[in-house]
């Protein structure tokens, strides 16, 4: 089968790293011949049988760009970007593909546009795998009239596309209700090892340390009711810290109680993970505090894969809580109520890493483990 694979920022960004670790696992697959398209150039992807480039482009600002989606009822992220690859395509890839694959994110539409493009230049299947929603569920954008433009921004390439995924249940049901579409199929975020991954803790200082990894506020998530319980914790164990690595762009550290500024260390975003997961007691993870959401955080699969507790804060019915609600031995669900974060930061402290924590674990990884997955994809591809 010959298949071309367009993505944008593989291994780049939090999106990027899920691509990367899809399109590794595609490749494994001996049988089939498969291009890449990207934005950027790739020198870990020697299987892939070609590389292209197309390089990003001067985009409208931010602000210009969503004014844009809201008057023209187009999503114009990326469509410099997108004229470019487009000229590119008709020149270069007319190569009989029997199948196009775009990875989509929210503000990656143009690479869902391209693929549509090349897949009608090759006259060959089309099938769009998405890791957000677009446009996300209220409250993470709380403007009716753009989140209604953001729709017709991938409207297009979904009802042309023979199939679809998106990266949970939820979420899969979500995107195809808002176009009344049925050709769609659940694709999880993949694991970063089919087994749990061990990791000793560098030092036992005595302190517990609670780890965040990732954007500290977005829209409707943000840490402030964290930091309250964290602040009463430390009356009862004053042998804890507070490790939050991430984009802070948001983060208002005046929320940050005085008395607690020594425990809670904030830090910029780090590649260096190996090195957090040996400081790390315990794994915290932040959804957003909504009645409704489809989300789950590309960094749960990470925190997942490694031999640490997890700690998460979700919504009532969100996907998170549904999965970690299997994983009892080794994660503590809670919800937004201050007092029981309070006491699911104690709860946390006493899960061990014993023979139960792991069989579910590994059971767990197993069923999530990429070459599982794209199993699964090259299945939906043949039928």
């Amino acid at each position: 089968m010959k298949i071309l694979i367009i993505a944008k920022n593989i291994d780049k960004s939090a999106a990027g790293i899920i691509y990367s670790k899809l399109i590794a696992g595609m490749l494994h697959c001996e049988t089939h011949q498969i291009d890449i398209l990207s934005n950027h150039e790739m020198f870990n992807f020697e299987k892939a049988n070609r590389l292209y480039v197309v390089p990003d482009q001067k985009e409208f600002d931010e602000r210009i760009s969503k004014f844009l989606t809201i008057v023209l009822r187009c999503n114009t992220n990326g469509i410099n970007w997108l004229s470019k690859a487009r000229k590119f395509a008709n020149l270069n890839l007319r190569n009989n593909y029997q199948w196009i694959i775009s990875f989509v994110n929210g503000g990656t539409e143009s690479f869902a546009h391209i693929g549509q493009h090349v897949a009608k230049l090759n006259k060959c299947k089309f099938y769009i795998h998405m890791v957000d929603p677009i446009p996300p569920v209220r409250g993470w954008e709380t403007f009716d009239l753009y989140r209604r433009n953001l729709l017709y921004g991938i409207k297009k390439p979904l009802e042309n596309c023979d199939i679809f995924s998106l990266s949970n249940p939820t979420m899969s049901r979500y995107q195809a209700k808002l176009l009344g579409l049925k050709n769609y199929f659940t694709i999880c975020n993949p694991v970063y090892s089919g087994n749990l991954i061990q990791v000793d803790k560098v030092k036992d200082t005595g302190t517990f340390n609670y780890v965040y990894l990732g954007t500290l506020v977005t829209g409707p998530r943000n840490p402030y009711k964290l930091l309250k319980a964290f602040e009463n914790l430390l009356m009862v164990h004053p042998n804890s810290q507070l490790l939050m690595y991430g984009n802070h762009n948001r983060f208002d550290r005046t929320q940050i109680p005085e008395s607690i500024a020594d425990k809670v260390i904030v830090e910029d975003f780090t590649t260096d993970t190996l090195k957090v997961i040996q400081k790390t007691d315990c794994f915290i993870d932040i959804d957003a505090d909504l009645s409704y959401d489809v989300f789950i955080s590309s960094k749960l699969t990470m925190y997942l894969s490694y031999d640490r507790p997890i700690l998460s804060l979700t919504g009532s019915n969100s996907p998170a809580r549904r999965l970690l609600n299997k994983l009892d031995k080794s994660c503590v669900v809670s919800s937004f109520d201050l007092k029981e974060i309070e006491d699911s930061l104690i709860s946390v402290r006493k899960l061990e890493v014993d023979e139960e924590f792991m069989n579910q674990r590994n059971l767990f990884l197993k069923n999530h483990a990429v070459d599982k997955l794209c199993k699964i994809i090259f299945l939906k591809l043949n039928q």
